[in-house]
């Protein structure tokens, strides 16, 4: 399994950068369908959700990965390929300061 995170989180709200540093490793990420790991996994391509809570539900996740392990690596390849498009830090950068640009009347470059 080392080539998966799980981050199985029960509290709506629990800040995020587990999933975004799994993905930037290269891991599939199993979260919890809930907060805001669902704007980072996307279940069944770059991870899977289960319902917060449920035992039963993430273990059943960890042994699918454990039964095959290249569908980790090919979500944790989808989950870096992802972070790096979206959620690397230059990409925020860029993000706010067109925000910045387009509330002052300027054009962002």
């Amino acid at each position: 399994m080392g080539r998966c995170d799980c981050c199985p989180v029960d509290k709506a709200g629990t800040f995020w950068t587990r999933g975004h540093r799994s993905h930037g490793a290269g891991r599939s990420v199993i979260a919890a369908n809930h907060g805001g790991l669902c704007e980072i996994v996307v279940d069944g391509v770059t991870g899977s959700f289960v319902a917060p809570s449920s035992q039963e539900e993430l273990a059943g996740a960890i042994q699918k990965y454990i039964e095959d392990s290249p569908r980790a690596l090919t979500e944790g390849n989808a989950g870096r390929k992802r972070f790096l498009a979206e959620f690397e830090e230059s990409h925020y950068k860029l993000k706010i300061a067109d925000i910045i640009a387009r509330l002052s009347g300027e054009t962002a470059g």
